[in-house]
């Protein structure tokens, strides 16, 4: 977020200098060049291979963990087996 706020500010005061010392039209026409870099590199950066699987890995939920086993021996989740004891009376 620091980078991201510092960059926003540097942008707005370059883009100032910029206007007084070439005028609005150059100053379009340098400011769109630059967004237009900035957008092909985060198509490249977000299109690589690995990107979607690092989306996945990011967004799956964390993995369960597995029921200890009962003093018979099963590996019955207490809490299903508290619901079906309430369900069956």
């Amino acid at each position: 977020m620091l980078l991201v706020s510092g960059a926003s500010s540097l942008g707005a005061l370059g883009t100032g200098y910029l206007l007084e010392a070439v005028g609005s039209r150059h100053t379009l026409v340098v400011v769109s060049g630059v967004m237009a870099v900035l957008a092909l590199v985060a198509a490249v950066v977000f299109t690589r291979k690995g990107a979607a699987l690092e989306d996945r890995q990011d967004s799956e939920p964390p993995a369960r963990p597995e029921p200890a086993a009962a003093a018979d021996g099963s590996t019955a989740d207490p809490l299903t087996t508290l619901e079906l004891r309430r369900i069956d009376g």
